[in-house]
């Protein structure tokens, strides 16, 4: 009855439904699917409404579940996450411009800063972050990490990039995935020190 009153309300000007509201409203009063409504009247589906391609979307999100059901993906995320975490920490946790690395299962983040000991940001105007992550798609590097800023006290300072392989990324994945980054957040800082970009 609710669903029907909130239909009620917002019937055109003219008091004339929409075809989608039409179909709304006869699902609520006859009990039937939406299925059950296509079927028994113009079988004339037009979407486009409210959600452009709404439909499409949802029959692409249940399959993207579907897949991650029948893969075990969601355990293939806890081992693999758990590997980055140990790699990245290993491989980047000493150098002198990475303030902290941290994440979850396969979303990490990597802080960038000035100086190690008092975590002190970067400048905001030296564009760490972004210069990482456009020198990463550099052919040599070939990696998208996406740049991340304003994560520092005054909200304004601050450089990080984000490391987020795909769910079904395998153990040499990762191995690839670090040694990259490693060579890329080191050739950056190289060339920080020596004077060019």
């Amino acid at each position: 009855m609710e669903d029907t009153n909130r239909l009620q309300e917002s019937l055109r000007a003219d008091g004339s439904l929409t075809q989608y509201q039409m179909a709304h409203r006869e699902c609520l009063e006859t009990e039937l699917s939406v299925e059950g409504v296509l079927l028994t009247s113009t079988r004339m589906f037009v979407h486009g409404h409210t959600y452009q391609g709404h439909p499409a979307a949802c029959a692409g999100a249940l399959e993207v579940q579907r897949i991650i059901r029948e893969e075990g993906l969601v355990a293939n995320v806890a081992k693999m996450g758990t590997l980055l975490s140990t790699l990245l920490r290993s491989t980047l946790g000493d150098h002198p411009n990475v303030g902290d690395i941290r994440g979850r299962g396969l979303f990490w983040g990597i802080e960038f800063v000035a100086e190690k000991k008092t975590n002190t940001p970067f400048p905001s105007e030296a564009h760490v972050a972004m210069e990482i992550s456009e020198l990463g798609m550099a052919k040599e590097y070939s990696i998208a990490v996406y740049p991340g800023t304003g994560t520092a006290e005054d909200g304004i300072g601050g450089d990080h990039i984000i490391i987020a392989p795909p769910y079904n990324v395998n153990e040499a994945g990762i191995r690839v995935i670090v040694s990259i980054v490693r060579k890329l957040v080191n050739d950056y800082f190289s060339r920080i020190s020596q004077g060019s970009k």
